[in-house]
């Protein structure tokens, strides 16, 4: 299927909103299609088409401990609260979770805050893009990941 242009916009946009999950009622997907079609995209399947598109049309934004409202609430209420009800295992669901700020984050905060408890702690984490797992199986990240971390607070976990 080299050609994206003879795709079905109206299957494409029923497999994004139904297998995928994605809202795409505001979105021009043949825009996209031409799009991808001009940047020479390589799409060899549906599934190429449909992932490159779902990839322009998500949010990239991440960086480590980004809400960290989000992650206070999660060591001070959450955990406390699971460890009153009893857990002693918890699994966790990063979806989304782009290059991987926030799985990591979760990990370095919920880790450091589940030691006093000995709770063991799953942390399993999902994107639709690829390019991006391939970042955050890699784990590398450069300073802009950390814009609004205080470093010296979290030291012990930064490598």
């Amino acid at each position: 299927m080299n050609n994206a242009a003879a795709v079905n916009s109206g299957k494409l946009r029923e497999h994004l909103e139904q297998d995928i999950g994605l809202d795409v009622s505001n979105v021009d997907l043949q825009k996209i299609i031409d799009v991808l079609i001009a940047r020479e995209t390589s799409i060899e399947s549906f599934e190429d088409l449909a992932a490159a598109t779902a990839a322009m049309i998500t949010v990239h934004e991440t960086h480590f401990l980004r809400h960290t409202d989000h992650f206070t609430w999660l060591t001070e209420h959450w955990l406390p609260q699971q460890v009153a009800n009893g857990a002693i295992h918890l699994n966790i669901l990063s979806a989304g979770c782009s290059t991987g700020e926030e799985p990591y984050s979760l990990s370095a905060q919920l880790l450091q805050a589940a030691k006093p408890y000995l709770l063991n702690i799953n942390i399993d984490a999902c994107d639709i893009n690829s390019h991006s797992l391939q970042i955050a199986k890699q784990g590398k990240y450069g300073l802009w990941s950390l814009r609004g971390v205080d470093v010296g607070r979290e030291q012990e976990w930064l490598d």
